[in-house]
């Protein structure tokens, strides 16, 4: 039997699964934080958490991201304020303001801060085109006029423009990073503009959003984020006061750490049993852990991972497909035909792919066809008729050249034809 009770996030709506079975009640919070102010959705609901503790719950299963993070994590109400004082600050040029499409408040204070300053909000993402239609058929934005689209946006004054982009990580395809080359087709940027990155740096994402960041200092746009401005985020994930509070609406017999690396889960998992949770098991990806009856154990696993789009399909990121692609794009190929009459090297073909310079291929093919040459006429007539024997051969001499040449052993691809 499973209810749902409301809770705060960066996106509407989020909801903890309270899960009643036979051994007490589980309670899974997915992504959530204590926020007074959401401006879009409802409030957490102390209330019913209380009431879940009073009632008692077995295993309390909770977000961990934010874990180090000491306080509280913030209101969005205090990011809209933040929002509409950058935009007073900034009155000429574009503002652009990077923030997650899904995050539909930040979207509504992005509003809220054009209106505050005589402009018109415009939206450039795929993504957050998506979000406004999903928001406005779900009645969040009633009463909000219909934002510029993509095309509408360059033929008005730069100083009465607003924009919300996607692309605040520095994905390569993202609006942002084409604004910030000059290749999107139907919004460009100019000095003077102002870019507001209103969201975190995700761990892993540093490299792509500093050299996003550097490209629009070098056109001569502004760049403002968290170290420039108090406020301009807040994080959608408990802070370690939050965390706290939840345990003492909730009061878990016990405690399963979910969502961060090993640091958080870790890291939660003591400070569970700090607020007086007995017994936590912070889990591995995978792993089947039996909750009940008897302690947390781990009793079985799953096979689990992430999953590429290719073409029309979707293979395993851990597979065979893309561990040959990182292979070849690592070591290149050589591949190499031969046509033999009698045992006897009729010709020979050397392509090589991703090892050479178009001015140095000619010189290496060279190399490999000489020591071929000199190997094949060393093998014995019957040698030479093995197709096992000669193909072994060739990859060890040409992987040897290749190493003599370049310090690396590519793949190499034989093929002989007997005529």
């Amino acid at each position: 039997e499973v209810t749902f009770v409301s809770l705060t996030h960066s996106i509407p709506e989020p909801n903890a699964l309270a899960i009643k079975t036979p051994y007490g009640t589980l309670l899974h919070t997915g992504d959530w934080k204590i926020d007074p102010c959401p401006l879009v959705g409802e409030k957490t609901d102390e209330k019913a958490l209380k009431a879940l503790g009073k009632k008692g719950v077995l295993a309390l299963i909770s977000d961990s991201t934010s874990v180090f993070e000491e306080g509280w994590s913030g209101s969005e109400e205090t990011v809209q304020k933040s929002l509409i004082q950058l935009a007073h600050q900034h009155p000429d040029g574009r503002i652009i303001i990077g923030c997650f499409a899904s995050n539909v408040a930040r979207v509504l204070s992005c509003w809220r801060a054009a209106e505050a300053t005589g402009r018109r909000l415009g939206l450039v993402g795929r993504s957050l085109d998506r979000i406004d239609q999903v928001a406005r058929s779900c009645g969040y934005f009633e009463d909000i006029p219909p934002f510029l689209k993509e095309g509408e946006i360059q033929k008005i004054d730069r100083r009465k423009a607003l924009i919300v982009s996607t692309g605040s990580q520095g994905e390569s395809r993202a609006a942002l990073m084409r604004m910030a080359y000059d290749q999107h087709p139907r919004v460009r940027l100019e000095p003077g503009d102002v870019v507001l990155f209103s969201s975190r740096v995700i761990p892993g994402n540093e490299k792509s959003i500093f050299a996003l960041q550097n490209q629009l200092v070098k056109r001569g746009i502004k760049v403002v984020t968290h170290k420039e401005a108090d406020d301009i985020h807040v994080s959608g994930h408990p802070s370690k006061d939050e965390l706290e509070q939840m345990y003492r609406w909730v009061k878990p017999q016990k405690a399963i750490p979910v969502h961060g690396e090993d640091r958080h889960l870790h890291a939660h998992a003591a400070l569970a049993y700090k607020w007086g949770v007995k017994e936590s098991l912070p889990p591995q990806n995978g792993q089947v852990i039996r909750i009940a009856p008897g302690p947390l154990q781990v009793v079985g696993e799953v096979h689990v991972g992430r999953l590429a789009l290719d073409g029309t399909r979707l293979i395993p990121t851990s597979g065979a497909v893309l561990a040959e692609r990182s292979q070849l794009m690592a070591s290149g190929i050589v591949q190499i035909a031969l046509a033999l009459s009698g045992g006897r090297l009729k010709d020979c073909q050397i392509h090589l792919m991703g090892l050479a310079e178009p001015e140095e291929k000619e010189e290496m093919i060279l190399c490999v066809d000489h020591a071929l040459h000199q190997v094949l006429s060393s093998l014995s007539s019957e040698e030479r008729n093995q197709n096992s024997v000669l193909i072994s051969l060739i990859r060890q001499t040409t992987r040897r050249v290749m190493n003599e040449i370049l310090g690396k052993k590519p793949l190499v691809h034989v093929s002989i034809l007997r005529v």
